[in-house]
């Protein structure tokens, strides 16, 4: 099906002329300062407009520490002019340490200025730094700490004590792709302190923190650093444009983030948009592609924070958007970095017909790697799925509803440091990944009865590999010595159970591409669909009670205790229709939530409270998605998420 579409990318896409781009906005972005993120913005409203995409627009949101989307509050602005720090004493060794001009990541992001001229100190060593008690015996009054802790989480408690400023040589290891620290010796990692700690904070590499650690061991060590910099009320930006298609009332949504200071993250998946957003308008244009169906919108956001402001402020449109696909970091030359491509289904609680097509858009682009008794020619690609992660393809999320799925390339030895620059990026795999991004939006944008069909038949043909490999696992499971036969079938029968809902609803969701008069006349073959998933079910479930030698009627149903008679009375909504960040806590709810956090919160937890599901029917479906699920835990955390207002009753 989409053979043809995957072979005019190929030849169409330029992986180049996406590498020249991500060149482009990692040289802005890299400043980490806002009026450089206004460039960055300003230069992709241009390259859009250039491509010839229609409606496009640089929306604004405040950049003020105060404005809320949802439950996000956005981040204040903040520009550094100049910073520098220099060892001046001992005298034989003064030299720059730290200089904005030269590496930008050398300044913490939202570091505080310095008084005009600078200030000298002395240097002292502090180990850990975020708490009390790393300073007794030490007085930092007056002094700069150096500290092998993110800067963050240092620069409030030292601030309080006087301290004129920190420095930071953390270098986290990131196995397997960074083993030690001094896997990237010459490497500054991104760091950040809060705006109002206004404490002048500065990063030093592995290496260079490891010499003046030295220096400070033989005797003392004086530090001059002069910063410029300021945060205020600013803005912050997200660029959009579309590809018009015949039907209005439908969109699908390409999805990157801006604004952070690597090549790879997050330029690369940014520029790749812009490729594959040129490409499609190019073949359109030259009638090689007819107008897709849909329209196709490209959307450039700050992470998280304008992409909650995208879907908080802009509903319409998210309401009449089918699914999305997000590129994250994508363009990484795989061995230099690595890494391997990994692509991110919507969580369990937004099922969609996008899943499987993924898996078998995947497949099919391995199929046509170096295999010499098929003479295909296309060099190798390391990519794997994987289970919802996060990231803006929060908009899955079923109190947004798109559904949404992420690629990116992890781990990556370079993730977070000065040294994911441009270079790091490969033509050959932004470019593959471009095809695959084209091949896959065009397809959906385009689909018509005939697509969604075959959709339909590919999610049926995924749920019985799924509901396949459930039955197989357990089998196995019984040949461990002491397995329990009775247990294990009774979890089969629930995650059987759970699988068959979301795979039928996966099935259905291709409903969503059909015009409603279409809609009647598909669901026949969608309902045989799913009677068909349903018999797999009840085939695998008798077949592993026959290899287990079970009764075939299975257990009997277990009598409710008392708390599952409470959760299954309980059904609650959302309050706030976005990702929670638990921002507006104080600090004594915020100690009480992480302290029910510890006790084991399913991740996806939210996802499932819908205003109708019980407590105990998504306790159950937890249980089975990630593995754990104490019930008291959730009724405890439910209570405490009531009590704050962020979920509500209903009766």
């Amino acid at each position: 099906m989409i053979t043809s579409l995957y072979e005019l990318f190929g030849r169409e896409i330029s992986g180049q002329n996406a590498k020249r781009m991500a060149t482009d906005i990692a040289r802005t972005d890299h400043t980490c300062s806002y009026s450089a993120f206004a460039k960055t913005a300003k230069y992709c409203e241009q390259v859009m407009e250039e491509i010839g995409l229609s409606d496009v627009e640089r929306l604004r949101f405040p950049a003020d520490g105060r404005t809320v989307y949802g439950d996000h509050r956005m981040g204040k602005a903040w520009d550094a002019d100049f910073a520098e720090l220099r060892l001046v004493e001992p005298k034989r060794q003064e030299q720059i340490l730290c200089s904005y001009l030269d590496e930008p990541l050398s300044l913490a992001m939202y570091s505080g200025s310095t008084p005009k001229g600078g200030v000298t100190a002395e240097a002292v060593v502090v180990e850990g730094g975020s708490q009390e008690k790393d300073y007794r015996g030490i007085d930092v009054r007056g002094k700069f700490v150096l500290t092998n802790l993110h800067v963050g989480g240092v620069a409030g408690v030292a601030r309080k004590r006087g301290a004129a400023g920190v420095l930071s040589d953390h270098m986290p290891a990131f196995p397997p792709a960074r083993d030690t620290a001094f896997d990237l010796p010459e490497g500054r990692v991104w760091q950040r302190v809060k705006p109002e700690d206004r404490c002048p904070a500065f990063v030093l590499s592995p290496k260079l923190g490891h010499q003046v650690r030295e220096m400070i061991r033989r005797g003392p060590v004086k530090l001059h650093a002069e910063v410029q910099s300021r945060a205020y009320d600013g803005e912050i930006y997200a660029v959009t444009g579309v590809i018009p298609g015949r039907r209005q009332e439908q969109e699908f949504l390409i999805v990157s983030h801006l604004f952070e200071p690597g090549a790879n993250d997050n330029a690369s998946g940014a520029a790749c948009s812009l490729e594959v957003a040129r490409c499609i308008r190019h073949l359109i244009a030259t009638e090689r592609l007819p107008r897709p169906e849909r329209t196709i919108r490209f959307l450039l956001p700050q992470e998280f924070y304008t992409t909650v402001a995208f879907a908080q402020t802009q509903r319409g449109t998210i309401r009449k958007t089918v699914a999305a696909l997000n590129p994250d970091m994508v363009g990484e030359d795989q061995a230099l970095c690595r890494s391997a491509m990994i692509y991110q289904r919507t969580p369990d609680a937004c099922p969609s017909f996008m899943n499987p097509f993924m898996a078998w858009t995947f497949g099919f682009v391995a199929d046509r790697f170096v295999r010499p008794e098929t003479a295909t020619k296309e060099p190798y690609y390391y990519a794997f799925d994987a289970d919802y992660w996060g990231n803006d393809c929060f908009l899955s999320d079923p109190v947004i509803g798109v559904p949404t799925l992420g690629f990116i390339d992890w781990p990556d030895r370079f993730y977070h440091t000065s040294l994911d620059v441009p270079d790091h990026i490969d033509p050959a795999s932004i470019g593959r990944f471009g095809t695959i991004c084209a091949t896959m939006t065009t397809f959906i944008a385009s689909a018509g009865p005939r697509e969604a069909r075959w959709l339909a038949e590919v999610a049926a043909f995924g749920a019985e590999r799924d509901l396949a490999r459930a039955a197989q696992e357990v089998v196995t499971q019984s040949y461990d010595a002491g397995a329990d036969a009775g247990a294990l079938l009774s979890g089969l029968a629930g995650r059987l159970a759970y699988l068959l809902d979301r795979e039928t609803a996966a099935i259905r969701s291709v409903l969503t591409l059909l015009p409603r008069s279409a809609r009647v006349k598909a669901t026949p073959h969608l309902e045989g669909l799913v009677e068909g998933v349903r018999a797999s079910a009840q085939r695998h479930e008798t077949h592993a009670r026959r290899a287990l030698g079970a009764d075939a009627a299975g257990p009997s149903p277990k009598r409710l205790s008392a708390l599952e008679r409470q959760a299954a009375g309980l059904v609650l909504r959302r309050t706030i229709p976005s990702p929670l960040t638990f921002q507006g806590l104080r600090p004594a709810a915020q100690k009480a939530m992480a302290a029910l956090r510890r006790k084991g919160i399913p991740k996806n937890f939210l996802f499932w409270i819908d205003g109708k599901r019980s407590l105990l029917d998504i306790q159950r479906k937890c249980a089975v998605e990630s593995g754990r699920a104490d019930l008291k835990t959730l009724m405890q955390y439910a209570a405490f998420l009531e009590k704050h207002r962020y979920l509500e009753r209903v009766k």
